[in-house]
């Protein structure tokens, strides 16, 4: 389990004050494919990002320097002295670490250290990438040109407005249409996403808070080591133990680690209270 899992945004000072476009009806009618064929565009690539950020713990793309604020270090082979981590291994779901070890794994003044995005962060990934992929979902209207439509295009600006329920895209977009003698000019495009990030952000910190204080997850792991452990090769050494006699017991390093990682992957079914999905899992085995 990852303390950088699914982790989004903060709310902080944001205004309740969205613009609004004009809807379909009021436009007139020789524009109307076209506005909705940008808004389904809007929508595309919008829901695009969010979902790239949940996937990266808030980061759209964390391999992208021209996107994110930081030049992530990530090696899948070896997690521990990277800044992100991958649960398939995959970069499509590398997820940069909230709390996490900045210093190698054999320091001595050792260094802590959090990659949690701020909500300015995200909002600017957001609008980045909506104003780089939109362009390409329109197509340079390549379908309409050939009905005899024409166009005068102006610059793409998006904002992005992460509120308490939902997100709110607004795409700034000056575009003449022109199609004969007809005329109509657009300029403004709104998309809604009802995703309350807030609640999603406040939960993910509150856990990201506790495991920093408790170290919860550590403690699960020595449980796990102490009801896997025993004077036995066939087990994990123990912390301690006490035996009389002159018996020798031998662990090989190799088949210490194998087993240590997969009883690790009872960490996946940690479960926090009073949340959705959580109930209760019961097995016949007594370990």
């Amino acid at each position: 389990m990852l303390i950088s899992v699914g982790i989004l945004v903060l709310l902080k000072g944001i205004k309740s004050d969205i613009p609004v476009a004009p809807s379909v009806e009021e436009i007139p009618i020789m524009a109307k494919p076209i506005k909705r064929y940008i808004d389904v565009c809007v929508e595309k690539v919008s829901l695009e990002a969010v979902k790239a950020a949940g996937i990266h713990g808030g980061y759209v793309d964390p391999f992208n320097t021209n996107i994110t604020p930081y030049h992530f270090s990530f090696d899948k082979n070896n997690p521990t002295d990277s800044d992100m981590a991958s649960l398939t291994g995959s970069n499509d779901f590398a997820i940069p670490y909230w709390w996490f070890l900045k210093s190698s794994n054999d320091c001595v003044a050792c260094e802590l250290n959090s990659l949690s995005p701020t909500l300015e962060q995200v909002q600017k990934q957001l609008e980045y990438y909506i104003n780089t992929e939109l362009p390409g979902c329109l197509a340079g209207y390549e379908e309409f040109k050939k009905q005899g439509f024409s166009f005068e295009e102006g610059r793409i600006n998006t904002r992005a407005l992460i509120a308490e329920n939902d997100i709110t895209i607004t795409v700034d977009y000056p575009l003449t249409v022109m199609r004969g003698e007809d005329r109509v000019v657009l300029d403004k495009f709104i998309y809604k996403i009802p995703l309350n990030f807030k609640r999603i952000y406040d939960l993910a910190l509150e856990l990201t808070k506790g495991e920093v204080k408790e170290q919860g997850i550590e403690l699960a792991v020595m449980h796990l080591i102490s009801a896997y452990s025993g004077l036995s090769s066939s087990k994990l050494p123990p912390i301690s133990a006490v035996e009389e006699g002159f018996n020798k017991v031998i662990w090989s390093k190799s088949n210490v680690e194998f087993k240590l990682q997969d009883i690790l992957h009872y960490i996946n079914l940690l479960q926090l209270n009073k949340t959705r999905g959580v109930s209760p899992i019961t097995s016949s085995d007594p370990y």
